[in-house]
């Protein structure tokens, strides 16, 4: 076998592992491994490739200007695709 590819989570093609933050809820679209799987899966030779971090960010915390002009573009190309841009508050 030349490579292996896990834990991949089905909606996105984000590939990872929670290695700390157990403390905190899953965030949206990530996995959230058990705390033994990462040094389980080290035990068996594996090592980290790269980083991918989440942020908790407050649900008032208005969205970045940039955001919210690329989210109205989107939908304007969109009209009649049923594409609509909400707030999650």
């Amino acid at each position: 076998m030349q490579r292996v590819r896990g834990h991949s989570a089905l909606n996105h093609d984000e590939c990872g592992l929670l290695v700390e933050g157990f403390d905190s809820p899953p965030p949206m679209m990530l996995g959230h491994a058990l705390p033994h799987y990462g040094w389980r899966v080290e035990e068996q030779g594996y090592a980290k490739e790269q980083d991918l971090l989440a942020y908790l960010v407050p649900p008032d915390v208005p969205p970045p200007r940039q955001l919210e002009t690329l989210a109205k573009a989107v939908c304007r190309t969109r009209q009649g695709s049923r594409a609509t841009a909400r707030s999650f508050s």
